[in-house]
This record gives structure tokens, sequence and C-alpha cells, in this order.
């Protein structure tokens, strides 16, 4: 299995945890009374929902499109006979 499968699927299982957790914090007494008062949850708790479906995403992402190949860089110039190809003799 590539390296670039192995974090994908590490991303997956990390952003499903965090948001497992984010969701189950959602329902404590805390961001219950934040939710009534101010109409959101606490930073911590969006930040383990948001971050984890993130980090979701970021695997499957990652998973799909590990397989493909980088494109070949282009070549550089070495100096302005690689540029113009002009004869030696006109420089």
């Amino acid at each position: 299995m590539k390296l670039q499968r192995i974090a994908g699927l590490a991303l997956i299982l990390l952003g499903a945890v965090m948001f497992i957790v984010g969701v189950g914090a959602s329902h404590s007494l805390a961001d219950r009374a934040s939710d009534a008062l101010i109409g959101r949850f606490t930073n911590p708790t969006m930040f383990y929902i948001a971050g984890g479906f993130a980090a979701t995403l970021l695997g499957i992402f990652t998973i799909l499109l590990g397989g493909i190949p980088a494109p070949e860089p282009a070549p550089i110039a070495r100096n302005d006979i690689d540029r113009h190809p002009q004869s030696k003799e006109s420089l």
C-alpha cells in the first residue's frame, strides 16, 4: 500500500474521531447553554466538528489522488545559448 493511501486512511480516521468528539461535545451542558444564549456552539466544539469534517475530506482526496504521478518539470535554460538557438559565431 502506498504511503499516500496510508496517510489518507489515517486522516479519515482522525477526522471521524474529531467529528464524533465534536458532536458529542455539542450535547454538553455548556454547549447547550451557549447555543441557547448566543445561538452557536463553543469554539472548541466548532473546531472539532469543522476540523473533523475537513480532515475526512482531505483524507478522501488524498486516497483518490494518491496514485496520480506528479507532472514532469519544464526544462530550465542554463544560459542564453539554450534560450536562443543561434550559432555561437553570431553572438
